[in-house]
């Protein structure tokens, strides 16, 4: 349940805004920078292989999720979160959630992707007790 959990925040934070078009790069085209990706106030639908979240980004240091899982487990939150903005499409997340479970995420809405990192209490870890999990999945704009 721990790890549902855990991939349920890593997909809430991972999703992102994708508004826009995709910008194709080759030898005769140029980048469209003119193309306004934003994060900040939008909701996104994040799906990754074990469960699926709605992420509402309010603001650059708050975000609510609801995630749901395989088996339909539902949970939610809202988090504190770090953010930058690294270009004009991508986007790094990170929170540590109240049980000490973390996430950190990239999202990019030109692609439509997101790689999220979770961290997470393992009594079996030698390593401080924490285990780490990296995690792929989708982020579609829903408003």
């Amino acid at each position: 349940m721990k790890t549902q959990l855990l991939i349920v925040s890593t997909v809430i934070i991972a999703l992102g805004a994708c508004a826009g078009k995709t910008n194709k790069v080759d030898a005769t085209s140029e980048v469209n920078d003119s193309v306004d990706y934003q994060l900040i106030g939008k909701k996104a639908r994040l799906t990754y292989p074990t469960l699926s979240a709605e992420v509402t980004y309010i603001d650059d240091s708050t975000l609510h999720w609801s995630q749901t899982d395989t088996e339909n487990n539902h949970t939610e939150g809202t988090e504190t979160i770090s953010y930058k903005q690294l270009n004009n499409h991508q986007f790094f997340l990170s929170w540590i959630e109240a049980d000490g479970y973390t996430v950190s995420q990239v999202i990019d809405l030109e692609t439509k992707k997101v790689t999220a990192y979770l961290s997470y209490h393992d009594e079996k870890s030698k390593r401080g007790k924490r285990a780490a999990d990296f995690v792929e999945g989708t982020v579609e704009i829903i408003e």
